[in-house]
């Protein structure tokens, strides 16, 4: 049923989009006439043959369409969408449904599944690292043939373009927020709290599987002892230098963007200081201490009644004089 459904969507995606890449096609490397159906059943038999959905459609357009495509292109095409489609969905609804049905604290329910899922991948590899000796695994940690540009970078901005058409173009950005800020309030003028936090927590799960794949890919095994280790430190630090509260509400997701990359420079800096990496991780965490301090409502509150007593103190000496 899950195969057939798949296929579904496929047919659906090859008939409707088909028509326009064939018509660009003839115009820019004169491509001859080809029949959707066509490609449409080549696709299936890729399938039946042992192809991933995505990579049975992706090889045969490229076979068809006599596109100068990589086949790590067409390897990744699978690979991402098995890897850290499924892995992260199941990661995402997990601490989604810990969090929107058992109404556990967001941060504890990240560190259960953070310690668990550790233990499980330790399980799955028995505590060995898996190497993986498959080029084309490789190329989401490096490079694509000639493209100047990493695959990691290429990744994140898409990412990046994707995440912020969903939170700032759509009404689900919008309901996302107001969760956030209110979800007894969201909840009273109609909105299903649950299901967004759901949803939330599940597309969360699937960057993290990107992310996952991704560091795996970069150094060709899967190294369930050391592959985002601390990871989370990071994670929390970024989202607070960018300026986001850590109680949720709104949020900038510029500013985690920025916070990430001001994380790795500070990480670069302590590294170039002979900083080793054991204690990295302490002068994160003072950073961290920091940020949520500033951040605290009793320390704004202090701030406020200083800023008070100062312009009191102005105001007597303006009188005086």
């Amino acid at each position: 049923m899950v195969i057939h459904g798949c296929w579904q969507n496929i047919q659906i995606i090859v008939l409707a989009q088909i028509y326009f890449l064939q018509e660009d096609l003839k115009m820019n490397i004169g491509v001859t006439e080809i029949s959707p159906r066509e490609v449409q059943r080549k696709a299936e038999k890729c399938f039946k043959d042992g192809y991933y959905c995505c990579e049975a459609l992706v090889s045969t357009i490229r076979d068809e369409f006599k596109l100068d495509v990589p086949k790590e292109v067409v390897a990744m095409a699978s690979g991402m969408a098995v890897g850290a489609g499924k892995s992260g969905c199941v990661c995402g609804a997990f601490n989604g449904f810990l969090v929107a049905k058992l109404n556990i604290q967001p941060m504890v329910a990240t560190l259960i599944l953070y310690t668990a899922g550790r233990g499980i991948a330790q399980l799955i590899t028995d505590g060995q690292i898996t190497y993986i000796r498959v080029k084309s695994y490789q190329v989401f940690g490096s490079y694509v043939g000639k493209f100047p540009i990493p695959m990691p970078v290429v990744i994140a901005i898409i990412v990046v373009i994707i995440a912020y058409v969903i939170l700032k173009k759509t009404a689900l950005g919008l309901y996302i927020e107001s969760v956030g800020i209110n979800g007894t309030a969201s909840r009273l003028v109609g909105l299903n709290s649950t299901m967004i936090k759901f949803l939330t927590y599940l597309i969360c799960g699937v960057l993290a599987g990107v992310a996952g794949f991704v560091a795996s890919s970069r150094i060709y095994s899967a190294d369930a002892n050391n592959i985002g280790l601390n990871l989370e430190m990071d994670a929390i630090l970024a989202v607070a230098l960018g300026g986001n509260a850590l109680g949720g509400g709104k949020f900038s997701l510029m500013g985690s963007v920025i916070g990430a990359y001001t994380i790795q420079a500070l990480t670069t800096v302590l590294y170039g200081l002979n900083v080793s990496a054991d204690q990295l991780p302490v002068y994160k965490a003072i950073v961290v201490v920091v940020i949520v301090v500033l951040q605290s409502p009793v320390f704004k509150k202090f701030i406020a009644v200083q800023k008070e007593k100062r312009t009191s103190k102005a105001a007597v000496k303006g009188g005086a004089n």
